[in-house]
């Protein structure tokens, strides 16, 4: 089926003419818009259940894109014999998104709620680290891993690096305040830890050093948050 447009008089001319449109990569794509969309919204369902005239127990569920990551470099001398080696460390940990899966139980006085809550958290983990050699010599057999422990390097070149994601599995916990300034809608703030455990990560050697040697990272996966939100009634 063809369909016929007739423009009007004055959209004519444009209407006759080939537009190209160029645009540029927002925020570097799409990925960092979501980021930067995340650290402001969230998805989240509530039930609650009123037991007496002052208490009020419940399950909440979550999920939402995080912004949440770090990182952080560390130089450290080793001796190796008579030799004094250096070498500098690069960490990086990111949370990607994150659930959690929540009981909860408040205390409430007219519009207002006073609330404890703790459950169940998941999320995606990743996490990363490398060494570099600054100077001239094998790494110390003593500090690293590996059949005959021998792991020589190549001075500003990365010496041993590893990575690792997963979804990780952990518990949470924090309390809260509700105001219930409709019939319809609350207003919530919050404080929640969230606590995904250790991560590690091996470190193996990298072109062009030469050896089996390795080490082994481990990774703090636990955080705070603050945030707010608005809780409509169905």
């Amino acid at each position: 089926m063809i369909i016929s447009i007739s423009p009007t008089p004055y959209l004519a001319p444009p209407w006759k003419r080939d537009w190209f449109v160029y645009a540029k990569r927002p925020f570097a794509g799409p990925e960092q818009v979501l980021a930067y969309l995340s650290r402001y919204t969230h998805r989240v369902a509530i039930s609650n259940w009123q037991l007496a005239r002052h208490w009020v127990v419940g399950v909440e569920t979550d999920i939402q894109l995080s912004g949440i990551d770090g990182d952080g470099t560390v130089t450290g001398n080793f001796q190796s014999g008579p030799q004094t080696l250096v070498y500098r460390l690069d960490a990086r940990q990111e949370l990607k998104w994150f659930g959690t899966m929540r009981g909860r139980v408040g205390l409430a006085t007219d519009r207002f709620l006073l609330f404890g809550t703790g459950g169940l958290a998941y999320g995606a983990t990743d996490v990363r680290a490398r060494t570099t050699s600054l100077s001239v010599g094998p790494f110390p057999d003593d500090l690293i891993g590996g059949g005959a422990n021998l792991l020589d390097c190549v001075v500003g070149k990365i010496c041993i690096a590893g990575s690792e994601s997963r979804t990780s599995i952990g518990w949470t916990a924090g309390f809260g305040f509700e105001w219930a300034f409709s019939p319809y809608a609350t207003l919530k703030t919050e404080y929640l830890h969230v606590d995904f455990g250790e991560q590690t990560v091996r470190l193996n050697s990298q072109f062009p050093s030469i050896g089996n040697g390795f080490l082994t990272a481990r990774f703090d996966n636990s955080f705070d948050l603050v945030r707010g939100g608005l809780n409509v009634k169905f």
